[in-house]
């Protein structure tokens, strides 16, 4: 019983380690997102001074 009990407790642990990866791949591609914006807005803004 005690065997079964650490099982689900590595397996709920291991949840817990996927989702913080899952959200730290999550706003590793938001920060990403808003740096191609950024960039975006200021080629732009090159190609219309030139």
């Amino acid at each position: 019983m005690a065997r079964t009990a650490g099982d689900t407790l590595d397996v709920f642990t291991m949840i817990d380690i996927f989702k913080y990866v899952i959200y730290g791949i999550a706003a590793a591609f938001f920060v990403y997102g808003i740096l191609l914006m950024v960039e975006g807005f200021f080629t732009t803004g090159a190609i219309k001074d030139l």
